[in-house]
């Protein structure tokens, strides 16, 4: 691949993924950080990924940069935590740092276990919960239709229901 295609993707998905990780952290400068570390990324291993899979792959990548900066942040106290809506906000030494870094470690358990308990579930949560896609958004990028995004998203959500509480629901 040469500059001229990773310039044309850029282009092209850079602002989606601004828009998601903007989304989640409300944090426009995390968001470009991110979003640098997703095109140099992706600028490394551009030979390896299959042209009709970039977007996904990108997301991915993002997603993961994310997830591994909540992780780092909750061991320093500087969490993001989940709103009464079930959003993700950002929360400073304002909040109690013990239960803000609980409730960011059990967002993350969940993940980790809804994907070794059904690995869709856990694409669709990222999609739909984390970065906040519609459901016919996600469903394209994991290649799927809306309809089956939403019926296995309910089975995921009656799972975390009958283990997790009802306290937990993002609904």
């Amino acid at each position: 691949m040469n500059n001229e295609t990773f310039t044309e993707l850029y282009e092209r998905c850079g602002a989606s993924i601004m828009k998601s990780v903007v989304a989640q952290t409300r944090d426009e400068q995390l968001a470009e950080e991110i979003c640098q570390q997703t095109f140099l990324i992706y600028y490394e291993n551009m030979d390896h990924v299959r042209p009709d899979m970039e977007k996904a792959w990108l997301f991915k990548v993002a997603r993961n940069l994310l997830i591994d900066y909540w992780r780092k942040a909750s061991t320093r106290n500087e969490v993001l935590a989940l709103d009464e809506c079930g959003e993700m906000s950002s929360e400073g030494s304002s909040g109690n740092p013990e239960e803000l870094t609980e409730t960011r470690l059990f967002v993350c358990d969940l993940l980790e276990d809804l994907k070794k308990r059904n690995v869709r579930w856990y694409e669709i949560a990222v999609h739909v919960y984390l970065l906040q896609e519609s459901y016919e958004e996600a469903a394209e990028l994991l290649g799927t239709n809306a309809a089956v995004l939403r019926a296995r998203w309910n089975r995921a959500k009656r799972y975390i229901i009958k283990k997790y509480g009802k306290d937990y629901l993002d609904e």
